[in-house]
């Protein structure tokens, strides 16, 4: 686990540590008043762009120290398992971060001009965090479809609360206001 994750959080520290250098858009000449100075600076998407990928380069390196820390033989065995779990707990928070500063840095380098395709990068973005990262949503729906079945049995997977079943019951458990389609 910790040579896995180690491999992982060095990646993406390297990525972040490497962005500082190369930031979207360019830097100003040396011949103007901000020499040296990000041209997008004072975008928002630039400012969210920088904190995403701090806050990635942060986690990794922490995740990277600790994981590294909780692999020597030195460290009594519990403490090993704590700097494991804590590294390894860090480690798909810089994976967050570095995924929304890609989507940052790309709305940076696409422009205005280009609405429709930023929000399908943004789309994407999103869905691959939300399958990557099943605990995030998972336990969330998990937890109220136990509160729905618990409260109102069957009918109230299928919004079926007044009615007596029939086929009309099969249209709504096919319907969008199912829970139960929704859930799928």
């Amino acid at each position: 686990m910790s040579r896995t994750g180690m491999i992982g959080s060095v990646l993406i520290a390297t990525v972040a540590f490497a962005a500082a250098f190369t930031v979207p858009g360019g830097l100003v000449a040396d011949d103007h008043a901000n020499a040296r100075a990000a041209v997008l600076a004072r975008r928002f998407a630039f400012r969210a762009f920088v904190v995403s990928y701090t806050m990635a380069f942060v986690c990794s390196a922490t995740a990277t120290c600790l994981l590294i820390h909780g692999g020597t033989r030195d460290v009594t065995r519990n403490h090993r398992v704590c700097y494991n779990s804590l590294g390894a707990g860090l480690l798909p928070m810089a994976a967050l971060f570095t995924i929304a500063a890609f989507a940052f840095g790309f709305q940076l380098v696409l422009g205005d001009a280009n609405r429709g395709l930023i929000v399908f990068l943004y789309a994407v973005c999103l869905a691959s965090v939300l399958l990557i990262f099943p605990a995030n949503w998972v336990p969330l729906q998990l937890g109220m479809e136990k509160a729905i079945w618990r409260r109102a049995g069957w009918r109230g997977f299928v919004n079926m609360h007044d009615r007596k079943p029939s086929l009309l019951g099969l249209f709504d458990l096919l319907s969008w206001r199912s829970y139960l389609l929704q859930y799928l």
